[in-house]
């Protein structure tokens, strides 16, 4: 496996956008931290399958980047892959009661709920 058949395969994939050497320090909340392999930033569920689908073919070490995360991350950096959930991960949804948020959704996104959903 090397890094540049991951980088032939994960652009190729719609909904996935990648970049290398990505400074891990413009992640981590204490501004430190060297450079993934990869930096992966998926749009949503479908393109994280296809890009996971991928990734393991190749036998490539990955993790998932949670928006909210707080890591830290040493400045050898990070070898692999890091996937970052984009934007079809930050829903928010009110229905019967209850609140659902998507696994990336910022806490702001409540506001959009209106008054009353407490």
């Amino acid at each position: 496996m090397s890094i540049e058949q991951a980088i032939e395969a994960v652009s190729q994939i719609s909904g996935a956008t990648v970049r290398t050497s990505e400074m891990m320090s413009r992640h981590t909340p204490l501004r430190i931290g060297g450079a993934t392999d990869l930096w992966i930033h998926v749009d949503d569920l479908t393109a994280l399958k296809s890009v996971l689908s991928q990734i393991r073919k190749l036998k490539l070490p990955w993790r998932l980047h949670w928006p909210f995360e707080d890591w830290l991350v040493q400045e050898e950096g990070l070898d692999g892959a890091t996937i970052r959930p984009g934007v079809g991960f930050e829903w928010c949804k009110h229905d019967e009661g209850h609140v659902r948020l998507g696994p990336a959704c910022p806490w702001a996104a409540l506001a959009g709920l209106g008054e009353g959903w407490w």
